[in-house]
């Protein structure tokens, strides 16, 4: 394989990863919001520790 085909795979994969964390980081908006108050602190800074690694994620 060459360097070109790997860096495009590895261009790919990080896409994908990206893509998958924003829609992970949405689902763990989305459910604080059900919960509301109940939410538990855990869900709080595990939203707060993604959108810190990955400050271009949609709001």
């Amino acid at each position: 394989m060459s360097d070109a085909a790997a860096a495009g795979e590895g261009d790919d994969y990080a896409a994908l990863r990206t893509m998958i964390a924003q829609r992970n980081l949405e689902a763990l908006r989305m459910q604080s919001e059900r919960l509301g108050a109940a939410a538990p602190d855990t869900l709080a800074r595990q939203i707060a520790e993604w959108e810190q690694a990955d400050p271009g994620a949609p709001a």
